[in-house]
């Protein structure tokens, strides 16, 4: 049976983004952005169908062993955003 946990909502677009994906992928309602992938259900198919999603959705390449190292939203939500910090360092290296 689930462990259940207090729910916390997302702070910012990128978590909001990730718990919809998460809840369609897994066909669960209510996703707290600190549930962890794993207790939810989650498996390596779930996790190759999210990634798809997030490169659809987000533009952002993430690694199956992400979600071994960081397996909640608002750990996710934060490597994507440090991916989007880079990102705008080598655009303005470029200009």
């Amino acid at each position: 049976d689930l462990i259940k946990h207090e729910y916390v909502a997302p702070s910012n677009d990128v978590e909001r983004q990730l718990k919809e994906i998460w809840e369609e992928m897994l066909g669960l309602d209510n996703i707290s952005v600190t549930d962890n992938f794993f207790e939810l259900g989650g498996n390596s198919m779930n996790a190759i169908r999210i990634i798809g999603e997030i490169q659809k959705r987000l533009n952002k390449l993430l690694k199956i062993n992400v979600f071994l190292e960081k397996p909640t939203i608002s750990e996710l939500a934060l490597i994507i955003s440090e991916m989007e910090d880079k990102e705008e360092d080598v655009f303005r290296t470029i200009i």
